[in-house]
């Protein structure tokens, strides 16, 4: 695939990002795609999103550890302020604390971590891997999309379900937001693990793609059964952090090669691809179509991908 200097990388991560986290899972029913606001949302907050996280970590000359906290600040912002599901007092109540759905915030933070902002940086770095370490928009664009992201976020607090979250909580909301920024501003380049003396394979990648995906997974499923809410997100997390800590070290503290990220990316996301019947049980079956298409376009970028060789971080 012919690799541009700017542009091409922002497309696809862009397109991935609401593809991954909404289509390929159901979380979205295919109907709700034709509602111009759910798209406009999607496509707005999903695209901006990966595209100003990527870019101010690079301009920030910062790592994975920068990134894991700006999944976090994006979940606050599209969870709290745009849908305000970790507020809401009709919904995934478990752990509902001071007005918080608690366990909701958690799922939801690995949720949008994983399949939101991880996987589509994976696939698009493993794609164009001689672009690694550069931006994926020109830094005059970045305050365009940055406004364009906020107003977009602004523009939905307002007009979904203001009410429903009170003034204290709006504040409180956005000191966090502001806190986990300057967080992520300040962390360290890298995990600065000791690098494993034999990289992992393909398939352990893999595996360890999907196990953590699983893990994610196997949380939400258990949410109905009404389990310690604090328990079960303490295991998940602690075993998520292991495998987080386990793939930094076998990747040199990030310095990856395109195809060990193109592994840990499709086993993530092949937790969708074995989870189709519970989709089908929900009447999502179409959602296979969705499936098929990122199985397709594997195919299609996986020999440049296996042809490229560069051992550059982000």
């Amino acid at each position: 695939m012919k690799n541009n200097r700017f542009f091409q990388p922002a497309l696809v991560a862009a397109t991935l990002s609401p593809f991954i986290a909404e289509m390929i899972s159901g979380s979205t029913p295919l109907r709700l795609w034709l509602n111009p606001m759910v798209l406009m949302l999607s496509l707005v907050l999903y695209g901006c999103g990966i595209i100003l996280i990527h870019d101010l970590t690079v301009k920030w000359k910062k790592g994975w550890p920068t990134i894991f906290a700006l999944a976090g600040a994006y979940m606050l912002i599209e969870e709290g302020f745009a849908l305000k599901t970790l507020f809401d007092p009709d919904k995934n109540t478990l752990g509902r604390l001071w007005g918080v759905n608690w366990h909701w915030l958690f799922g939801m933070y690995m949720v949008h971590l994983v399949f939101s902002i991880a996987t589509p940086i994976l696939l698009t770095q493993a794609i164009f891997s001689k672009q690694k370490g550069a931006p994926w928009i020109r830094p005059r664009v970045l305050p365009v999309l940055a406004t364009l992201y906020v107003g977009t976020a602004l523009t939905f607090t307002f007009l979904w379900r203001f009410q429903m979250v009170s003034p204290g909580q709006y504040a409180g909301l956005a000191a966090v937001v502001v806190l986990v920024l300057v967080l992520a501003r300040n962390l360290p380049a890298s995990f600065s693990l000791r690098h494993g003396s034999v990289p992992a394979s393909f398939l352990k990648f893999w595996f360890t793609g999907l196990i953590g995906a699983a893990l994610i997974v196997a949380l939400d499923i258990l949410l109905p059964l009404k389990l310690n809410w604090l328990l079960s997100s303490g295991i998940v997390l602690s075993i998520l952090g292991l495998l987080v800590l386990y793939v930094m070290q076998q990747s040199g503290n990030g310095a990856w090669q395109p195809a060990a990220q193109f592994a840990l990316a499709t086993g993530i996301t092949s937790i969708w691809f074995l989870a189709y019947p519970l989709q089908v049980a929900r009447g999502n079956s179409l959602v296979i179509f969705f499936q098929l298409a990122l199985i397709a376009f594997f195919m299609r970028v996986w020999p440049s991908v296996k042809a490229n060789e560069t051992t550059a971080s982000i």
